[in-house]
């Protein structure tokens, strides 16, 4: 099992030792609807149960489950890549307050080693810092340089590897091969974590994936702005010498047009300070289907259509929609010669086995500019359509031309 995923076994006392001739084993059923009730008066997260599942929603991205494969076996698993292994601690301490509850206690790993401290701080560190120093090492060999985030899309940030708390250069690299724990600085939840140092991995969470830094055009945008604001005001009361995202965090406010005592404080603290988290501040490249991918603005708002083949985006007044097919068989050529041309050929593509074209015309109506632009591989076809104000064409074009298939 990869470091950054967790896993320990808790066992019913019932059915053991001085117990087992006056005791049953429960039912994993009635533990778990027993273990949802707790966890939400207990620890008031955001829980989620199942017949044999309950995921607890700590952070965006953390993936904590307590699962019940047969009776009187409850197992925890924890995936901390995207937030560091100071999460385990915090949530094992939460979870033996429900396993007291329900008369469970630790017996050993998934693997069967036995646990003698399952909060060994330490130790987690150094499993965690060792996956970092394989991801660093597989990057030369081809592998991925985002590690401990998403894959899709993929940065064009600047940076030797582009890590949960932003980019790292090669000589950061260099220092981890040499001592894993140098990674500690990428990921906010190296130390175990606090109420407070939890809210703060949210918030950085908010600015670095998913705040579009953008004006505020949609309902959805002020709720995901006023989500990291509540997690960094949280953050802050709980402990004000945490090392804050000021600087974000005032051009966070003004965003959204606070005024109140805190953001009075953060606008002081931020005044001086120039923003930099946010991977949605630089273009990605964004996977749409059968290998083809396309760069566009981070900050678009990104919607996957139901069948997988189609992604649609939007950047203000601009639209896009991308959708790939299959034509087995076929050659990069032929398909293009049979998907008919309905409006005058701005340019031509041909690179790599690669072909395409892309037109304009002008809709007169809506008093604005379609592009439809067309790549082909052989067996494949990607279809783009661009929808932006006239006089906009480089923008179509641009996004026509980053059409590429692996």
């Amino acid at each position: 099992m990869d470091p950054h995923r967790l896993q320990w076994r808790a066992v019913s006392k019932a059915g053991r030792g001085a117990r087992s001739l006056f005791s049953k084993v429960p039912k994993a059923e009635a533990v778990m609807e027993r273990v949802g009730r707790l966890a939400r008066r207990k620890l008031g997260a955001r829980v989620v149960l199942g017949a044999d599942r309950l995921a607890m929603e700590l952070h965006p991205a953390a993936k904590v489950a307590l699962v019940a494969p047969a009776d009187g076996v409850l197992e925890l698993t924890i995936d901390a890549a995207f937030v560091g292994p100071g999460l385990a601690g915090y949530v094992l301490a939460q979870v033996e307050l429900l396993l007291h509850e329900v008369d469970f206690v630790w017996q050993a790993d998934a693997e069967g080693d036995a646990v003698s401290s399952p909060r060994d701080a330490a130790a987690l560190q150094r499993g965690f810092a060792a996956w970092v120093k394989e991801q660093v090492a597989a990057r030369a060999q081809g592998g991925s340089r985002q590690i401990g985030i998403p894959q899709d899309p993929q940065s064009e940030l600047a940076g030797a590897v582009l890590l949960p708390l932003g980019p790292r250069d090669e000589p950061w690299c260099q220092a981890v091969l040499a001592d894993p724990e140098a990674a500690r600085d990428g990921w906010p939840l190296w130390q175990p974590a606090t109420e407070a140092t939890l809210a703060l991995a949210r918030g950085l969470w908010h600015l670095w994936m998913e705040v579009p830094w953008r004006a505020v055009t949609t309902d959805e945008d002020h709720a995901l702005l006023a989500r990291a604001h509540r997690e960094l005001a949280a953050a802050f009361r709980l402990d004000a010498s945490l090392p804050l995202p000021w600087a974000e965090w005032a051009e966070l406010v003004d965003q959204m047009d606070l005024d109140d005592e805190v953001t009075a404080e953060v606008r002081a603290r931020g005044v001086d300070g120039t923003p930099v988290a946010g991977y949605r501040r630089h273009p990605a490249r964004f996977a749409v289907n059968h290998g083809w991918s396309l760069l566009l603005p981070a900050h678009c708002t990104i919607t996957r259509q139901d069948d997988a083949d189609t992604l649609a985006a939007a950047d203000g007044e601009r639209s896009l929609r991308c959708t790939c097919a299959e034509s087995t068989g076929e050659s990069a050529a032929a398909i293009l010669a049979k998907i008919p041309m309905r409006s005058d050929v701005v340019e031509r593509f041909d690179q790599g086995g690669q072909l395409g074209r892309i037109e304009r015309r002008e809709d007169e109506d809506y008093g604005v500019c379609v592009a439809t632009g067309i790549m082909t591989t052989e067996d494949h076809a990607a279809v783009l359509t661009v929808l932006a104000l006239p006089g906009d064409d480089e923008w179509a074009l641009a996004v026509w031309r980053s059409l590429r298939r692996a």
